[in-house]
């Protein structure tokens, strides 16, 4: 397993954009433009540290669920509201998830699907992955598990469109599976589709008809590729290969362009992608440098989730952050 062991984190930057995001500084071979980018670096604390966990929100708040904690594997999640900045705590979640993804139905059911569970066999406990999917109701703060995942893997990818959920990549012991799993919330029923070009783990965006996947890892060294999927033909694209190779990082879609966040190797390191000119480029806007991370967006704020930063169990104090630094960038 190429993951390192998590060195549990309790806060998270939230990046304000305060103006448009209008290019960045170059990756070499890529040409630059001049830029302006003012932003906002604050953080809230949650009540546990947690690694491999999920990250959704509904427009209101933000749901982080399950992962690795201290003492072990969460059953728990905690829920920020985004307005007051409270955070509540909902135990006994009815799976205890690692690696796993998750996805709003655009209501109030948010899907959890993929992942690790522990299990025992005899005496021992061993990390496997896990088949259940399961689906935790907003209002009345309760799960239940609905049903398996065909070849069920842990970190992939998921998005919501039209009462489908499409996972997209990820790993398993000795391989990546290459196809794209499709459920249909109102039939109750999954099925494999056209098969990935690149098998890989993946972070992946949705914009329009098309699915995007950003780079990953295929089991031997991190990619580059860049391909995006298109829902209603079910065909797969490969696109102009990303500059440099990535992994272990996070995405976003804000103002028609891609953020990337986060390097296995180069923790620092932020991305962007411009739709309009179809480019790459490289840029740093103040989040602190960690590998794992999540990122969602939620009224204009980029909320950049820490994952960790040394495998050996030394990390940095994330309650250091300084509030309200201004980043200019040309």
């Amino acid at each position: 397993m190429r993951t390192k062991k998590a060195q549990p984190l309790f806060s998270f930057a939230v990046l304000t954009l305060l103006t448009s995001l209008m290019g960045c500084t170059s990756i070499p071979s890529i040409l630059s433009k001049e830029s302006l980018l003012t932003s906002q670096v604050f953080t809230i604390k949650l009540h546990h540290g947690r690694y491999g966990h999920a990250i959704v929100n509904n427009g209101e708040h933000i749901f982080f669920l399950e992962g690795s904690g201290k003492h072990g594997l969460l059953s728990n999640l905690e829920i920020i509201n985004s307005q007051t900045g409270t955070i509540e705590q909902v135990n006994n979640l009815l799976i205890h998830h690692l690696y796993h993804t998750t996805v709003r139905d655009g209501r109030d059911s948010i899907y959890i699907v993929g992942g690790m569970s522990a299990f025992t066999y005899g005496k021992k406990r061993r990390l496997l992955r896990e088949p259940e999917m399961e689906v935790f109701d907003i209002p009345s703060r309760q799960s239940k598990i609905i049903g398996q995942i065909p070849g069920a893997s842990r970190l992939g990818s998921a998005q919501y469109h039209n009462d489908k959920i499409f996972f997209i990549g990820g790993s398993r012991q000795n391989s990546t599976p290459s196809t794209v799993g499709i459920y249909d919330v109102t039939k109750d029923k999954w099925q494999l589709t056209e098969k990935i070009p690149t098998p890989k783990d993946t972070k992946t965006i949705q914009r329009g008809q098309y699915l995007f996947t950003i780079e990953g890892y295929n089991g031997k060294s991190p990619l580059n590729a860049f391909e995006r999927y298109n829902i209603f033909t079910g065909k797969w694209q490969s696109l102009a290969s990303i500059p440099q190779k990535l992994s272990a990082h996070s995405v976003v879609v804000f103002d028609n362009r891609i953020l990337s966040f986060g390097d296995y190797t180069r923790l620092d390191n932020t991305l962007i992608y411009d739709f309009k000119t179809e480019a790459w480029h490289q840029t740093t806007i103040g989040y602190l440098p960690n590998r794992h991370n999540l990122a969602t967006v939620l009224n204009n704020r980029i909320y950049v989730i820490e994952g960790n930063t040394d495998g050996s169990g030394s990390s940095r104090h994330y309650s250091s952050i300084r509030t309200g630094n201004t980043y200019e960038l040309a």
